[in-house]
């Protein structure tokens, strides 16, 4: 992007510039999300408006509200936790948060499950009011990439801390 772009786009506006370069802002739907895992050709499974995919065997789900016009992501790391000592974690956790803008990451246990990292990001496409706003099929793109990109960097500094038997 050049210095006449960022003009144009003092003058003219975001949308006016994703015009002249060809993208216009559409609203965001379940579907388009589902074109950016097709362009990518990630392999993926769909319900009404969840993706669920692995990315070098690391669990991503995507989720996205008409409603609210929210897109959610996760991710869970379960197995090989249990053993570890919880603070610890939490320390890794308290870490990652404060060098790391996404994703957030909690430390949660269940019934059945000790010491759950849920790894989770949202992204609202509204306006200041609540009111909707588009994208472009490159802002999706992107926006979907630094999850998944996010998640996989987490993975791999815990690993890098607690050891490659920890399996997502």
């Amino acid at each position: 992007m050049s210095s006449a772009d960022f003009a144009h786009e003092e003058e003219h506006g975001v949308d006016a510039m994703n015009e002249a370069l060809g993208e216009i802002a559409t609203p965001v739907n379940f579907a388009r999300i589902c074109a950016v895992f097709d362009r990518e050709g990630w392999k993926y499974e769909c319900s009404d408006s969840e993706i669920r995919g692995g990315f070098d065997s690391k669990p991503v789900i995507v989720h996205f509200s008409e409603q609210d016009n929210r897109l959610d992501f996760s991710s869970i790391i379960v197995d090989g936790l249990a053993d570890l000592d919880a603070d610890d974690l939490l320390g890794f956790i308290e870490e990652w948060h404060c060098t790391r803008i996404l994703p957030k990451a909690y430390l949660f246990s269940t019934e059945d499950l000790e010491n759950v990292i849920r790894l989770e990001h949202a992204v609202l496409f509204t306006d200041g009011e609540g009111r909707p706003v588009g994208a472009t099929d490159g802002q999706l793109q992107i926006c979907v990439k630094q999850f998944i990109y996010a998640v996989l960097s987490f993975h791999q500094e815990f690993a890098a801390a607690y050891g490659e038997g920890i399996e997502s």
